[in-house]
């Protein structure tokens, strides 16, 4: 839970011009938004984004099975202008230095807090 490795299945998902759907720990939607990707979690309505947070891994998948399928019940939500906006931020993030800026900014801003909290 709470923890994001990048790797190659989502970078090829970036790269290919479509939105990945990851499966994992809580909070790995939010934790890709952080970084500035988007997942298809973003297309999902607000009450089934809840899945995200949940701690609980059993319930986690049972709960993002239904998001699937309501993906897969509302595919036009994977054509709409959001989602061709999406996908090209990601393939544009994946392309540039962008997370390299986003990385040094927050070990920037976590060492100056420690830094800060010694004082």
């Amino acid at each position: 839970n709470d923890e994001l490795t990048l790797t190659e299945k989502g970078m090829k998902c970036f790269y290919s011009e479509c939105l990945p759907m990851p499966v994992g720990g809580s909070n790995i939607n939010q934790l890709y938004n952080s970084l500035g990707y988007y997942t298809a979690w973003n297309l999902l309505p607000t009450e089934l984004q809840s899945y995200d947070s949940n701690k609980n891994h059993q319930d986690r998948y049972q709960q993002q099975i239904t998001a699937i399928k309501w993906l897969s019940d509302n595919t036009d939500v994977l054509t709409s202008s959001n989602a061709v906006d999406m996908i090209a931020t990601n393939k544009q993030r994946l392309l540039s230095n962008a997370m390299d800026y986003v990385a040094v900014k927050t070990f920037d801003q976590q060492f100056f807090n420690q830094l800060d909290a010694s004082r």
